[in-house]
């Protein structure tokens, strides 16, 4: 019972810290390709002189890293279980790690189709410059966009996600 408890107790620690690593990755990854996307705003300089159309913008891109890469860090977290043999500790982390990286590459390119997206079907705007301008109706109108297609690609990223299992189960 005590070795249980321990061991419990240890998959914990191990899980709280691997979550925070990988959600920092997967924030810090967006921070700095959104900074590449949005050349023309310098985010953190418009943050701090207020510029709230910018921090609206920039809050729900990262919120939406969040909404896709929460399943694949639950996935690697439940790989860490101190009652699981090693080989299939390894497999299973190795290929939610996988899974990991396959969801950043596409979280990623759904921002950069969204941006793009939003910028053709706006031809008469310049949404970046809005944003920079303090534009906050730009500013809501690109964060529901980019909200509503992240909530829709998840499907396929769960599919994705299967595809993974169905391998993994097959080892």
């Amino acid at each position: 019972m005590v070795q249980e408890t321990v061991i419990a107790l240890a998959s914990f620690v191990i899980q709280a810290g691997l979550a925070m690593v990988f959600s920092a990755w997967a924030l810090f990854t967006t921070i700095k390709v959104l900074d590449k996307m949005t050349a023309g705003i310098e985010e953190w300089e418009e943050i701090k002189k207020g510029n709230l159309a910018v921090g609206v913008f920039y809050a729900v891109v990262l919120l939406s890293m969040s909404i896709l890469m929460w399943p694949r860090i639950e996935d690697i977290l439940y790989t860490i279980n101190g009652f699981t043999p090693i080989g299939r500790l390894l497999t299973s982390f190795g290929l939610s790690l996988l899974n990991y990286l396959v969801a950043m590459i596409f979280s990623i390119s759904v921002f950069y189709l969204s941006i793009n997206l939003i910028d053709k079907l706006t031809s008469d705007m310049n949404e970046l410059q809005q944003l920079k301008k303090g534009n906050l109706a730009v500013a809501l109108i690109m964060s529901a966009i980019l909200l509503s297609i992240v909530f829709l690609v998840r499907i396929p990223l769960e599919h994705i996600f299967d595809i993974i299992k169905m391998v993994e189960s097959n080892i």
